[in-house]
This record gives C-alpha cells, sequence and structure tokens, in this order.
C-alpha cells in the first residue's frame, strides 16, 4: 500500500498562528486560567514532530474549517466595545 501523501504547513495555519498570538496579547479578552484544560493541536504537534502536515485526503474537511477560523479571527475588531452579554 502506498503512503499517502502529505502537505507542509500550509500558508493559513501561519496566519491563524499569527492572529491567535496578537489575540491572546490583548488584554481586552478572556485568558486561560491555572484551572484550564491545556490545549493541545493535532496537526501542530504533528508538524514539530517533523512528521509532515496533513494528509491530501483531509483538505477538503480542513480548508472550511480553517477559512472559517479566519472569518472568525478577522471579525472580532467589529464586536461591540461593551457587549451586552459577559462570558
Amino acid at each position: 500500500m502506498e503512503p499517502k501523501r502529505q502537505l507542509k504547513k500550509p500558508p493559513m495555519f501561519t496566519y491563524i498562528d499569527r492572529v491567535e498570538d496578537e489575540l491572546y496579547a490583548r488584554e481586552d479578552t478572556l485568558h486561560p486560567v491555572d484551572e484550564s484544560p491545556v490545549r493541545f493541536e493535532i496537526m501542530k504537534e504533528t508538524l514539530k514532530r517533523g512528521e509532515g502536515g496533513p494528509t491530501l485526503n483531509v483538505l477538503p474537511i480542513m480548508n472550511p474549517r480553517l477559512f472559517g477560523i479566519r472569518k472568525t479571527l478577522r471579525s472580532l475588531k467589529d464586536n461591540p466595545v461593551t457587549p451586552k452579554r459577559l462570558a
């Protein structure tokens, strides 16, 4: 059986990492506390280990989600300064 072809880290990952880091650096956002669960990202851990990026067959699943994440992160600037509800 032929191994599945893998992609390199997509540029969208780099963009999302950068924007999430910028968001985390803001003081007007919610931040985890000591009791918060640790966020584990399968794709990032795989890339760190040098095991390659996602396989080609997951692209139809991943792409819409990555675009959704990007859209959400871009729209944060449109949130009201004083929201109607508190988290």
